[in-house]
C-alpha cells in the first residue's frame, strides 16, 4: 500500500493557477471604464477685457459659458424651495478678488416640470453668464488664479442628475 504525499508542491501549483487567473477577474473590462452618470453639462470661464490688462482696483467680468447636450437642461437660479438645484454662481471663498455685483444671466424658459411637478426655469443648448469682479486696490502686481464654484443640477425628460457643485479656474495678471 502506498502513502499519498502532501505537501508543498501541490499548494504551490493551486496558488499560481489562482494567480494566473486573477488578472481576468480584476481587470475592468471596456464596460466598467465607461460606468458612471452621463457628464451632459460642459463650463467654461474667460475674463473680459484680456486677463493680461487689469490693474488693482479695475473691475472686470468673468464670462461663464454653459454648454448643454440636446434634450438637456440646467435649472435657473430662480428657483423655489422643494425644487430643483438653483444654479448658482460665484467666487470662491479663498478669492484674492471681490464680487463687483450680482451675476448677469440670460432669461431662463419657464415650463411645467413634471420631475418636480412645478414650473421651473432652465436653460438648454447653451447660456452666457457675466459675474462682474472687482480687484482691491491694495492688491500686489503679479498672476492670480481667479476661482468661480458653480453649483447646479440637470436633467432630461426621464432622468435627473444629481445637483453638483464645480470650481472654474483661469489665471489673469494684475498689475499696478
Amino acid at each position: 500500500m502506498g502513502t499519498r504525499r502532501t505537501g508543498q508542491p501541490m499548494k504551490t501549483m493551486r496558488l499560481a493557477a489562482y494567480l494566473a487567473l486573477l488578472p481576468v477577474w480584476a481587470w475592468p473590462g471596456p464596460a466598467a471604464a465607461q460606468a458612471g452618470p452621463p457628464q451632459p453639462v460642459t463650463w467654461a470661464v474667460g475674463i473680459e477685457p484680456a486677463a493680461s490688462g487689469i490693474k488693482a482696483g479695475d473691475t472686470f467680468e468673468a464670462v461663464i459659458t454653459l454648454k448643454i447636450d440636446d434634450g438637456w437642461h440646467v435649472y435657473a437660479a430662480e428657483e423655489t424651495p422643494g425644487g430643483p438645484q438653483p444654479l448658482q454662481i460665484a467666487l470662491a471663498d479663498t478669492s484674492p478678488f471681490l464680487s463687483g455685483g450680482p451675476v448677469k444671466a440670460p432669461a431662463a424658459v419657464r415650463e411645467m416640470d413634471d420631475s418636480f411637478g412645478q414650473v421651473t426655469a432652465s436653460y438648454t443648448a447653451s447660456a452666457t453668464f457675466r459675474l462682474p469682479v472687482a480687484v482691491p486696490p491694495t492688491l500686489a502686481a503679479g498672476a492670480y488664479d481667479l476661482e468661480i464654484v458653480v453649483a447646479f443640477q440637470a436633467c432630461d425628460g426621464s432622468l435627473c442628475l444629481p445637483a453638483r457643485k464645480i470650481a472654474l479656474k483661469t489665471t489673469l495678471t494684475i498689475s499696478r
